[in-house]
């Protein structure tokens, strides 16, 4: 996970942490339902990419888009993000790593989305 990434996702966490009254389990649980109705689907590959202009780069660059999708899709639907550092990618596996990059900031877009619907709904129970 690049560091654009992880600042992304580090600010929705704290947005979560200061939004809602019940950080606990109650909220996870709530996060984690909304999240295991997300399907890969939502998440289609995008129809250009920065490789077109090579097959072979474009191929990888998709896979790249759907690993990244797939794999932060899981994180989110089992409650587990994972962040780390990775070494930049070699120019050979720069389409790869972009895609897979594009990919991830797919599902992170999505997070704003269903971290304000789940912190409605906890706060229309307070009421």
């Amino acid at each position: 996970m690049n560091l654009r990434q992880f600042i992304l996702v580090s600010s929705l966490i704290c947005l979560v942490g200061c939004a809602s009254k019940d950080t606990g389990q109650e909220f996870d649980h709530a996060l984690q339902a909304r999240w295991a109705k997300v399907p890969e689907s939502d998440f289609p590959p995008p129809a250009t990419t920065p490789y077109d202009a090579d097959d072979q780069r474009r191929d990888q660059y998709l896979k790249g888009y759907a690993d990244g999708v797939r794999e932060l899709l899981r994180q989110h639907k089992e409650g587990k993000l994972t962040f780390g550092d990775q070494l930049p990618p070699t120019e050979g596996e720069r389409p790869y790593s972009d895609g897979e990059t594009a990919g991830s900031l797919a599902v992170v877009e999505r997070a704003a989305d269903i971290i304000k619907a789940v912190t409605k709904e906890q706060t229309d129970k307070w009421k």
